[in-house]
């Protein structure tokens, strides 16, 4: 009987000792699985700001410009390298939508774009609106910074995409004499 026992015993301490092992290598696969990749959009408004505005970063939200041109650009490493550039449009109301192809962020790094991406005004085909200035940093410096709004696009488990906002952003008039012709 005591044979019995111990030969139970030993059987129970190899099945506890292969139910730990294949549990913690479960873990390690588990570990080892890529994140999942999260697409990025910036949105924003691009604006004609009026001549009594100029010098503040006050816009006029009723004089959107159709078909302005905005770069969003990604800075890759310390060096201040850029690893991703493209151009946007606005629509008929002002709005961009930058959907950021290519440029990928995993779940657990969602402050990435807000540290290294910015977006810039780039031209207006507005002949009388054209003249870009630096509302919301849009023409100085790197640009105006993104904000994250804890905003998100889902399609069932197709799509995802996190969404950042930048501007408002801004063209004014080159010329605010009383004589000019107003936009």
């Amino acid at each position: 009987m005591a044979i019995n026992f111990k030969l139970s015993f030993i059987l129970s301490l190899v099945l506890l000792v292969s139910a730990l092992a294949f549990s913690t290598a479960a873990e390690a696969e588990g570990s080892k699985a890529p994140k999942k990749n999260i697409n990025v959009v910036v949105e924003g408004m691009v604006y004609c700001q009026s001549c009594k505005q100029i010098g503040s970063w006050k816009v006029s939200h009723n004089n959107p410009i159709y078909d302005a041109s905005v770069s969003v650009f990604c800075r890759g490493d310390d060096n201040g390298g850029v690893n991703y550039y493209k151009t946007f449009n606005t629509n008929t109301e002002g709005y961009f939508y930058a959907e950021l192809k290519g440029f990928k962020i995993s779940e657990d790094s969602l402050d990435v774009p807000i540290n290294s991406c910015y977006v810039r005004v780039v031209s207006s085909p507005n002949v009388y609106c054209n003249y870009p200035t630096n509302v919301d940093y849009g023409f100085s410096g790197l640009g105006s910074p993104l904000k994250y709004e804890n905003k998100t696009i889902s399609y069932k488990d197709r799509y995802k995409a996190v969404v950042y906002a930048a501007g408002p952003l801004a063209f004014r008039p080159v010329d605010c004499s009383p004589f000019a012709k107003k936009p």
